[in-house]
């Protein structure tokens, strides 16, 4: 699997996902909460915690690849800069 790197540019609290810039510039749709790659409580989602992660680069270094979006597994992003 090639490592990616990618940076989170917003958090879409309608489908509780993310889009992100990959270094080439493509913007993906990214889902780290699926898999649990980021754990996000039901609490933490009713009080918009997933927009915590904006502003992030990602090590990407274990995911699967959909027609629609990112999802990384378990274990599998890296945190390289916060962007808080």
């Amino acid at each position: 699997m090639i490592t990616q790197r990618i940076k989170i540019t917003a958090y879409r609290k309608d489908t509780n996902d993310c889009e992100a810039i990959l270094q080439n510039g493509d913007v993906i749709i990214f889902d780290p909460f699926v898999s649990c790659a980021l754990f996000l409580s039901d609490e933490d989602y009713r009080l918009m915690r997933g927009s915590d992660i904006v502003g992030n680069t990602y090590l990407l270094t274990e995911y699967s690849v959909y027609p629609h979006n990112v999802v990384p597994h378990e274990n599998g992003m890296i945190l390289i800069e916060d962007g808080s």
